[in-house]
């Protein structure tokens, strides 16, 4: 019931919390994955913080990620799933544009990288993205009562199966208090 110490850590955390899981340093610029909560409160800190972060490591680049708890019915035929696949794209194209305006808003031009939308819940979303990256960037919200015992929050999960270092930011501390969730200059 009390989970890992880093969950622990992450529920109590007013600060940004490092959760390493690379062998050693990068020698080359570094590739962040922003995870996006389009309706979310903290929206724009994610982004602008992880810009602030990314050009921190070394001026790498910046994705960021929403995902869509959708899903398509099973579709045997490979080029019927193939179109299928397309359709849903195409109809997310709104959504899709929303992510770019936000990042091109929030992310420095020297740093912004691709906007993605992808399919599932968001903590499976951004753990099977984070094959691709060094660093993930996500806001760590405070779920209440039993739906936090028994789901955990989005970073929690992610913290748990990512394949790359996370960096969670407190940003339901901050909308409490205000405070200030950037690396310091």
């Amino acid at each position: 019931l009390k989970g890992t110490m880093a969950q622990r850590v992450l529920r109590g955390a007013r600060c940004p919390v490092l959760v390493p899981r690379s062998s050693g340093p990068i020698d080359r610029p570094w590739r962040v994955l922003a995870g996006i909560d389009l309706d979310g409160p903290h929206r724009k800190r994610v982004l602008r913080d992880a810009s602030k972060w990314a050009a921190r490591l070394g001026g790498g680049t910046v994705d960021g990620v929403y995902a869509l708890a959708e899903s398509l019915p099973p579709i045997r035929r490979k080029d019927v799933r193939d179109l299928a696949e397309k359709e849903w794209e195409r109809s997310r194209e709104p959504v899709r544009q929303r992510i770019i305006d936000l990042m091109a808003e929030n992310v420095d031009e020297g740093v912004r990288g691709e906007a993605l939308l992808r399919r599932g819940e968001a903590e499976d979303v951004l753990a099977h993205t984070s094959r691709g990256y060094d660093l993930i960037v996500v806001g760590n919200r405070s779920r209440t009562g039993l739906g936090r015992l028994l789901l955990g929050t989005v970073a929690q999960n992610v913290v748990r199966s990512a394949l790359c270092d996370v960096l969670t930011l407190p940003t339901a501390h901050a909308e409490l208090e205000g405070a200030e969730v950037s690396p310091r200059t």
